[in-house]
């Protein structure tokens, strides 16, 4: 996107919410950033019609990526980072569906059932491309297959410190002693 198309000033605000002695609610917003952007008006390209999800929305502002900012995305309702929600909501469906398991990160697949932390894996990707040259991607995912299937590949093993990011361990697995990527299933 070249700079000319990128003509809308825009702040990023943070949501706050402060409790007064009275234990009211007051919501303020910290502007983290204010940036160029460029601005889509609603149903103005193909990208709408595929949004249904976003039905409420008006308009899209897309932005360069700011090396040193984190727009990951909280949920309103409960403040959340949406990695870390959706890493809880895996391990409560999979501890109800017996006939799924985690095969990666070795660390969900050690400890799916009785994981309880709020926490998520993430890998990072180095990807060239048309717009730019070593673009760092930042991705959290995790890899469930059949039970049998799962089984079949063996367990990881117990006594290894699990990598679940750049510099961070998974907390069930910090006492450990030998370090370990959480994404490498051995041969």
């Amino acid at each position: 996107m070249s700079f000319g198309k990128i003509n809308c000033f825009i702040d990023i605000q943070d949501k706050v919410t402060a409790k007064d002695s009275a234990s009211f609610s007051t919501p303020s917003y910290n502007t983290v950033a204010s940036v160029r952007a460029y601005r889509e008006k609603r149903h103005g390209s193909e990208r709408w019609a595929n949004m249904a999800a976003f039905s409420t929305a008006s308009a899209l502002f897309r932005f360069r990526k700011i090396p040193t900012l984190d727009v990951t995305t909280k949920q309103d309702h409960c403040s959340t980072y949406n990695p870390i929600l959706l890493n809880s909501q895996t391990n409560k469906a999979l501890r109800d569906l017996e006939n799924y398991k985690t095969i990666l990160p070795l660390s969900c697949k050690l400890h799916e059932t009785s994981c309880f932390a709020t926490c998520f894996t993430q890998q990072f990707f180095i990807v060239s491309h048309s717009q730019r040259a070593n673009d760092i991607s930042k991705v959290a995912y995790r890899i469930i297959t059949n039970a049998i299937f799962a089984e079949q590949l063996g367990q990881p093993d117990i006594s290894a410190k699990y990598l679940i990011g750049k510099d961070k361990i998974c907390c069930y697995t910090e006492s450990n002693d030998k370090k370990a990527d959480s994404y490498l299933l051995e041969n």
